[in-house]
Formats: structure tokens, C-alpha cells, sequence
């Protein structure tokens, strides 16, 4: 009887230590997995990353050579500095905003992150300054390019330096079927691979293959223009 009961006692002690490696080895493995997946998914957006990058120099191939100004410049009656911070380079020009819807007098730089030589490559089809207030809408392709919050954070800083109310939506985001006289919409999506801006019947469409960050750039670059034109900026 001692014999069988220690048999017994054999059998499930090496149960108990089977289903404890089982255990371990399962734990080992969920661990390797969880390990795995932001690897995994930090390769993937490296992948993704890559190609958007690819797919822009493609796109820009096609307009050609723009110079490359290493030092403070002027070009398009605007008085440029060039400067680095971050490791970024900036491009930068200061501008007297006189005619601001009510608002006083505003002495401020604009930066830009693109060339605007290269800017000017864009084609932006803008005849007149916009209405006291708009919408910008982003539809949700665009809104997964890499630098398209950086666009939306100049688009709104060079809107607020102009006196133009940016409306905040509710809802469904704002078309240009939404657009009147009083106010304009600013639609941004990701459309072809050469970007361009049009207007048509108080709506501007920003055009871009994930180059909205250049292609928002040159939209600001060409409301200056427009802005020195009728007297609303003056270049400093």
C-alpha cells in the first residue's frame, strides 16, 4: 500500500510540475509576443513612412530645378532669413499686417518649412483675399500624412495674423457646398501627385499627394501676395 501511495504521489507531483512548464512556457511565449507587436508595428510605420517620403520626391520630380539659398535672401519682395532651430530649418520673413478686420496692427514673422522658391513651383489658382471667416476641412486620407497638424497649425497661425476667423465645425466636417459669399471653406484633401490650390465659387481646394505641408505653404505664400497687393500686408 506505502508503494501504490507513493506511486500516486509520483504521478501528481510530475502533473503538477508538467502543467507548471506549461504554464511558464505559455506565459514565456505571450510575453515574446507582446515584445514582438511594437516592433512589429514601429517597422510598419517605418515602412509607411518610407514610402510616403518615396512617393513625395516622385511627386516633386516633376517640377523641375528651384534654387537653394543657403544664406538670408529676397525673393518675391519679401525679405527672407534662414534659420535653424530644432534641426529644422525655417524660412522666415516679417510682415506688417495693417488691415486686420478691426484688430490693431500686427508686426510678426512667418515661417515657412519649405524653400519658397520651391513653393512657387505649386500652381495656386487665388485671385482675391478671403471673406472675415471660413472652415478648413481635412478629409481623412490627408489627415494620415505625416506633416498635415504642422500645416494646420500655419494655416490657422497665418488666418489669425490676418484678422480671418478660422469657424469651428460641429459634425460633419465642412464641402464646397457649404461655401457662401460671406464665408468661405478651405478644403485640403489628398488628391493626384502634383499638388495645386483652386478656387471656384468661394471654395479653395488644396490638392496634395501627403505634400499638404508645401502645398498649405504655398496657399500662405500667395494670400501674401494678394495681402500686399490690396494693401493689407506690408512687407517688412
Amino acid at each position: 500500500m506505502a508503494l501504490i501511495a507513493i506511486i500516486l504521489i509520483a504521478f501528481f507531483l510530475t502533473g503538477c510540475i508538467q502543467e507548471q512548464v506549461k504554464q511558464e512556457a505559455k506565459q514565456e511565449k505571450q510575453a515574446m509576443q507582446a515584445m514582438q507587436e511594437p516592433q512589429e508595428k514601429q517597422a510598419e510605420q517605418a515602412e509607411q513612412a518610407s514610402e510616403q517620403v518615396e512617393a513625395e520626391e516622385e511627386c516633386w520630380a516633376g517640377f523641375g530645378y528651384y534654387n537653394e539659398p543657403t544664406t538670408n535672401f529676397n525673393f518675391d519682395s519679401l525679405n527672407w532669413r534662414i534659420e535653424k532651430e530644432g534641426g529644422i530649418t525655417y524660412y522666415k520673413t516679417r510682415l506688417k499686417f495693417v488691415e486686420r478686420g478691426g484688430l490693431p496692427i500686427l508686426i510678426t514673422d512667418v515661417s515657412f518649412r519649405t524653400n519658397p522658391y520651391k513653393l512657387k513651383k505649386i500652381n495656386v489658382s487665388l485671385d482675391g483675399w478671403p471673406s472675415k471667416q471660413l472652415y478648413v476641412s481635412y478629409d481623412d486620407a490627408v489627415m494620415k500624412c505625416n506633416d498635415t497638424m504642422v500645416a494646420a497649425v500655419e494655416i490657422g497661425l497665418f488666418l489669425g495674423f490676418s484678422g480671418i476667423s478660422t469657424l469651428q465645425q460641429k459634425g460633419k466636417m465642412k464641402s464646397c457646398e457649404d461655401a457662401t459669399l460671406d464665408t468661405k471653406v478651405i478644403v485640403i484633401q489628398h488628391k493626384g501627385c502634383y499638388p495645386k490650390v483652386i478656387e471656384k465659387e468661394n471654395c479653395i481646394t488644396v490638392e496634395t499627394a501627403c505634400l499638404s505641408l508645401e502645398t498649405v505653404e504655398a496657399l500662405i505664400l500667395r494670400l501674401i501676395e494678394i495681402g500686399i497687393a490690396e494693401g493689407r500686408i506690408e512687407p517688412q
